[in-house]
């Protein structure tokens, strides 16, 4: 666990997770492909006495959010000649989750306050030739979705805390050749 000056390493005495998960996925119609993810998890320090931030027995570890899910969906058409046109779209979601332990130098109140939700959407369209060449367009985090991804006390800054942005919306292009 980082303070801000340096590293406090200290194992907690018991920890316990109960989870349940599924995936499949599905082809309703040809060319169709349909994804689903999901996985719940309840996890909390059964103890957890000597933290760098006191006793934080009974209470969930940081960054581990009690819902999180993915779904896709891919449909790729054939046209006479073989060319393939490939449509894709996936959404992927975390429920709200603390993302640090705790800060040092802060009340305590201040570390829950700060979660992290994640709500990504992503995109793709590819054209591949039957001479090996795929040329395609994509997006992601297409509603640019803004969530800090950690966060930590700020180096040798008391009383500021610095963190990491999630990646904005970003969209480009791609050109392969397989051979």
């Amino acid at each position: 666990m980082f303070t801000g000056t340096g590293f406090a390493l200290a194992n907690a005495g018991k920890q316990s997770t109960f989870g349940i998960e599924f995936d499949g996925s599905v082809r309703p119609v040809e060319g169709l492909n349909l994804t689903l993810a999901a996985t719940y998890l309840d996890a909390k320090y059964d103890s957890f006495v000597n933290s760098a931030f006191g006793d934080i027995s009974g209470t969930t570890p940081a960054g581990i959010p009690a819902l999180s899910m993915s779904m896709g969906a891919t449909y790729t058409h054939e046209f006479a000649g073989g060319t393939k046109a490939i449509a894709h779209v996936d959404y992927s979601y975390e429920s709200p989750v603390q993302i640090v332990e705790g800060l040092s130098g802060f009340p305590a109140g201040v570390a829950e306050s700060l979660q992290r939700e994640v709500n990504s959407l992503n995109a793709s369209f590819t054209v591949r030739l039957t001479n090996g060449l795929d040329v395609g367009v994509w997006g992601r985090n297409l509603t640019n979705a803004e969530y800090l991804t950690t966060i930590f006390p700020a180096v040798a800054q008391a009383g500021s805390v610095s963190g990491y942005p999630s990646q904005p919306r970003t969209y480009g292009g791609t050109v392969r050749f397989k051979f």
